[in-house]
């Protein structure tokens, strides 16, 4: 299966519209102190924002003339791990753009054993489980207040940032290809490569006013 750009910014708004329903869901069990499945949404709202960049980048390709390897971002879009890694990734170059290299460095590191953490804490907030030495989870003992607060603040997050690179950037169908940081060579970057990419979506960023 295959989109086309404007099925793919057609699937990009669908996903803000979910995740804004997501994180006003996940707000209404907090306030009932319903912490683990508050926190389960608002994960599952951050998933679905993660979604965006895996659909903008294939969007990139496209507009790119780049073959895009649609059985692979099919299976990215579905993966769990996958998703997380992409938000990861994509608060790691937020964080480079304004200026923070360290975090940008700190994060590339270590994004996947982070994301094989949330994942966890995820699982957790739905299912009872059992440790390796046989101890016994249940979702509200491991989902706390300030636990299930704070992936909210994070999904709010998300969703700001999302809300705010969509509008900046636009519709993939209406991006003028000529104006666009080349990515011909996106499939053998270096970690150099990334970052000059990166500093180069920032400038043209600044210089764009928002749509």
């Amino acid at each position: 299966m295959s989109l086309n750009i404007d099925q793919i910014d057609e699937y990009m708004q669908a996903l803000v519209t979910n995740a804004k329903a997501l994180i006003r869901e996940s707000e209404l069990l907090f306030k009932k102190k319903a912490y683990a499945r508050s926190f389960t949404l608002s994960h599952i709202a951050r998933e679905e924002l993660a979604k965006c960049q895996i659909l903008y980048a294939a969007g990139r390709r496209v507009i790119a003339g780049i073959d895009v390897n649609w059985k692979q971002t099919m299976k990215r879009l579905r993966d769990h791990k996958s998703k997380l890694n992409q938000e990861t990734v994509s608060n790691a170059a937020l964080c480079f753009i304004g200026g923070n290299e360290q975090v940008y460095n700190d994060a590339m590191r270590s994004f996947k054993a982070s994301s094989d953490l949330r994942n966890e804490y995820k699982n957790n907030s739905l299912y009872v489980g059992v440790s390796t030495d046989g101890k016994i989870s249940c979702p509200e003992r491991v989902i706390d207040m300030a636990r299930a607060q704070r992936n909210l603040e994070l999904a709010r997050f998300a969703y700001t940032e999302e809300i705010n690179f969509q509008a900046k950037v636009g519709k993939l169908s209406k991006m003028d290809p000529t104006q666009l940081p080349d990515i011909s060579k996106v499939d053998s970057m270096t970690h150099s490569d990334h970052k000059a990419i990166l500093q180069a979506a920032s400038d043209i960023l600044q210089k764009t006013p928002k749509k």
